[in-house]
């Protein structure tokens, strides 16, 4: 996989209607989330109003189908909730520019969704769910668009 720029993923998402995004700030940020399994395109991590996982929140499905849940959410129905907070999983990353602020992000007291994707993912069709969602219910929840490129940036800081 070839490594880009912040600069052309900034133009790759301006292309599709996303203004801002994170990233992992370093390569070592990116070892530490594919070690807990939350690199893949397409996949979404989702977080409670208490700032915890929501693994999935229908027993009958075996993983939590974004925008399923997105669509039939409520705050009575019984959800099951992973170890992993919020506080522990925006550690790893970066934003594109100062309106995304992490703390404010942190505090809420809603559902907040973080979509994967990733510039080489386009060609596979797999950013689709991602932007949906985005465009979708990002005035209703917040959604936030994560970027998992390598990127030329960490070169510097890379062991060789």
């Amino acid at each position: 996989m070839e490594k880009t720029s912040v600069a052309n993923l900034e133009s790759f998402y301006q292309n599709h209607g996303i203004v801002n995004f994170i990233y992992p700030k370093s390569l070592q940020a990116l070892v530490s989330l594919d070690s807990i399994d939350k690199t893949t395109v397409p996949q979404n991590t989702v977080f409670d109003e208490n700032g915890l996982e929501i693994l999935h929140f229908n027993e009958k499905l075996c993983a939590n189908h974004t925008l399923t849940f997105l669509k039939e959410y409520q705050k009575s129905m019984p959800l099951k909730l992973g170890k992993l907070s919020i506080n522990e999983y925006l550690k790893h990353f970066k934003a594109s520019d100062s309106s995304i602020n992490f703390a404010a992000i942190q505090n809420q007291k809603k559902i907040r969704i973080f979509v994967n994707s990733a510039s080489y993912a386009n060609k596979y069709g797999v950013n689709q769910e991602a932007f949906e969602i985005y465009n979708r219910f990002k005035d209703q929840y917040t959604v936030i668009v994560v970027n998992f490129d390598k990127l030329k940036e960490w070169e510097a800081t890379e062991t060789k």
